[in-house]
C-alpha cells in the first residue's frame, strides 16, 4: 500500500535517450548545465541536491529534504543525458523546464530506485516582522515608484545591462549585498530562505502590502565558495561588521523572529548507489 502522500512514479514523463551516472572524485568545479540538442549535464553533484531541485522545482531547501543514507549528501556524481529533443521552455518563475525535471525524475526512480513521500512536519521556521512599534522602516528600503521594466515587456532589452531595472529582480553578489526591485514582501522572505545563514523556511508576518526596493549591506557569516555545493567556509572577517540579522533590522527596519510551524518535507522512503556507467 502507498504511504500517504507518496509521490507516485513519473509514467507521464519522457524518458533520457541514453543517460551516464559516475562517481566523481574530484573537487574542482561543479554544477549543472543544459546544451542545445536536449543535453543536460550534472558534475560533481551529491543525489540529494539533484532530489531536491528534480521534486522541488527550487523551490524546496535543503532542510525540506529528509532522510536518506548518508552517502547522499557526501558522494558525488557525473551525469551526462540526452533527450530525443530539445527541453520545454523554462518554468514559469525561470527555473529549469517542468519537461526536464520530469526526466530527471524518471532517472532517479529508474537508475536509484528512488522512492519518496511529502508530509507536513514541524520544524524551526523564522517570522519576518516589522521591528518597530510604530512599524517605521528603516533607510534601506522604500515603496517602489513603478519605474522599473515588467519581464516580458516590449521594452525590456534583450541583453540589460543593468538587470536591476526589471519589476520583481532580486540579487545577491555573494559578498554582502542584498538588493531588489518592486518585490513583494512574499517574495522577500523566499529568497532570504535560501541565503545559508537562514537556511529555514521564511513566513511573511510584516503586514506590508505593495512592492518595495531594497538595497542591504551586511558581513556574510561565509565565503562565497569557489565550488558550488561544497562545504561552507566561515567568513575570519564576520565579526567585522553587522551581520544579516543585524542589518535587516537596522537598514530595512524587518525582524526574522524564530519559531516552529508546519512545513512541508519531502521525505526519502529509499535509494540505491547508482551503477556506475
Amino acid at each position: 500500500m502507498p504511504l500517504l502522500g507518496q509521490v507516485q512514479p513519473d509514467q507521464k514523463a519522457r524518458s533520457f535517450q541514453v543517460a551516464s551516472i559516475k562517481p566523481n572524485k574530484s573537487t574542482e568545479g561543479r554544477g549543472i548545465g543544459l546544451q542545445p540538442g536536449g543535453r543536460f549535464t550534472a558534475v560533481g553533484l551529491q543525489l540529494r541536491e539533484l532530489i531536491r531541485v528534480a521534486y522541488g522545482d527550487q523551490t524546496l531547501l535543503r532542510s525540506q529534504v529528509i532522510g536518506g543514507p548518508d552517502w547522499l549528501a557526501s558522494d558525488r556524481f557525473d551525469i551526462v543525458a540526452k533527450a530525443e529533443n530539445d527541453f520545454g521552455p523554462p518554468a514559469y518563475d525561470g527555473g529549469p523546464p517542468r519537461d526536464l525535471l520530469g526526466m530527471v525524475r524518471r532517472l532517479l526512480e529508474d537508475r536509484c530506485q528512488l522512492k519518496v513521500h511529502r508530509e507536513t512536519r514541524e520544524l524551526p521556521i523564522y517570522n519576518l516582522v516589522v521591528a518597530r512599534s510604530d512599524r517605521q522602516l528603516g533607510p534601506k528600503i522604500r515603496r517602489s515608484a513603478g519605474d522599473c521594466i515588467p519581464p516580458g515587456s516590449s521594452a525590456a532589452p534583450s541583453t540589460p545591462s543593468d538587470p536591476s531595472r526589471f519589476c520583481g529582480s532580486m540579487r545577491n553578489n555573494l559578498n554582502g549585498v542584498l538588493s531588489a526591485t518592486a518585490v513583494t514582501m512574499q517574495s522577500w522572505v523566499g529568497f532570504l530562505a535560501n541565503l545559508p545563514l537562514v537556511s529555514r523556511v521564511v513566513r511573511d508576518r510584516t503586514g506590508l502590502d505593495g512592492e518595495f526596493d531594497v538595497q542591504m549591506e551586511f558581513v556574510p557569516a561565509f565565503l562565497q565558495n569557489s565550488n558550488p555545493g561544497g562545504s561552507a567556509v566561515p567568513n575570519p572577517a564576520a565579526d567585522s561588521g553587522p551581520n544579516l540579522f543585524t542589518a535587516l533590522q537596522e537598514q530595512l527596519g524587518l525582524k526574522l523572529e524564530s519559531t516552529k510551524g508546519p512545513v512541508d518535507v519531502l521525505v526519502i522512503d529509499h535509494v540505491e548507489k547508482p551503477t556506475p556507467d
